[in-house]
């Protein structure tokens, strides 16, 4: 099964602030992206207008760690999902 991502990027310090995928089948998973950092994650006008994702938005996104986990527990799950599906044929 293929995957097709989408990274968004911050202007400045070129972070990831929201992933989206989509598999083969049209399945679509979507996140924005936090980071645990000294300083606080300002996102630009530019950005905004580019992405839509406002510095509230980016204030309540979860943590990087929790949506890259969250999003291969996707994958993974879309992965066995496909294959269940495409066995059952098998047995029609």
């Amino acid at each position: 099964m293929k995957f097709y991502f989408d990274f968004e990027a911050n202007q400045f310090t070129e972070r990831i602030i929201s992933v989206g995928c989509v598999s083969e089948t049209g399945e679509r998973y979507y996140s924005l992206v936090s980071h645990n950092t000294d300083k606080k994650e300002k996102i630009t006008k530019f950005i905004t207008e580019l992405t839509g994702i406002t510095q509230e938005d980016y204030d309540n996104a979860p943590k990087a760690d929790y949506v890259f986990l969250s999003l291969s527990e996707w994958i993974m799950f879309s992965r066995k999902t496909a294959l269940s599906m495409l066995s059952s044929l098998g047995s029609i």
